[in-house]
């Protein structure tokens, strides 16, 4: 496989920028033969990391792993750090997003559950919040809680920004489906009948529009402030520049100005 693109490595810290449909790591319901994540990072840097988060395999972005495998604590820091810091993810989603962007300007202050409960929204700064407990891995609800803003739509598709206060499993795209607005080429949460359009128009199959683009992580004793951006992948450019023209130039224009511990397009071979 190709290298990956290294946003982050200082200090055994490692930050990559996962392309979509990549497995983080194997698993026993995985039938893919192509190399996972945690596999090609290793091979790349000639050293065996550990995972202190992962994305789902239909999404891509900033993965942040330790290359310090003797000690666990250097690990157990780094999800430390990832509870206690900030990510902002972009989703593509169905709709225009036109009851979404009345949620974010306080025209609208509620919306209907799944459940058909009605849950109110809080709003700052042109954020709206969802809390809505959502079922974790065991089936059990748990508080679970994610802010979202409108950033630009096309005819029949939009982008949003997320920033989950929790980590609840599967929980943007659980709050973005409860919203009415499921992430396009999401199988489990999301539409088939128009998945299945989405792929017709060249969205390739397993990947849904799901990126983490920044990860801001707090500094802690042994690892630093940090500050990375995961640029978005060709595939969703190639699909945006279609479907939901300006909205590369509008995320870039945001997200241009960064700390200076990113080095766009970094490799490691």
């Amino acid at each position: 496989p190709p290298p990956l693109q290294i946003l982050y490595s200082q200090n055994s810290t490692i930050i990559v920028n996962k392309p979509g449909c990549l497995i983080c790591h194997s698993t026993t319901f995985d039938t893919s033969t192509e190399l996972p994540l945690l596999q090609t990072v290793r091979d790349q840097i000639s050293k065996r990391v550990n995972l202190a988060h992962r994305l789902d395999r239909g999404a891509s972005g900033a993965v942040l792993l330790s290359s310090n495998t003797e000690d666990e604590n250097h690990t157990t820091e780094l999800r430390e750090k990832i509870e206690k810091g900030e990510k902002t993810y972009v989703a593509w989603c169905r709709g225009k997003g036109e009851y979404i962007k009345k949620l974010c300007e306080g025209e609208a202050k509620e919306y209907k559950g799944p459940d058909g409960i009605i849950y109110p929204v809080t709003l700052s700064s042109g954020w709206f919040t969802v809390s809505r407990p959502i079922k974790n891995a065991n089936d059990n609800l748990k508080p679970a809680e994610t802010s979202f803003r409108y950033l630009l739509s096309g005819p029949d598709s939009f982008i949003i920004e997320c920033r989950p206060k929790t980590g609840r499993w599967h929980q943007i795209r659980k709050h973005l489906n409860g919203l009415s607005c499921p992430i396009i080429g999401d199988g489990t949460h999301g539409n088939t009948k128009v998945n299945r359009m989405w792929r017709e128009r060249g969205f390739k199959p397993e990947r849904f529009g799901l990126h983490l683009l920044r990860m801001k992580l707090p500094e802690t004793e042994n690892v630093p402030g940090i500050n990375v951006v995961a640029d978005v992948p060709e595939d969703l450019k190639e699909m945006w520049k279609v479907h939901v023209p300006g909205a590369i130039e509008i995320i870039e224009e945001m997200y241009k100005t960064q700390s200076e511990e990113r080095v766009s397009g970094d490799v490691i071979s």
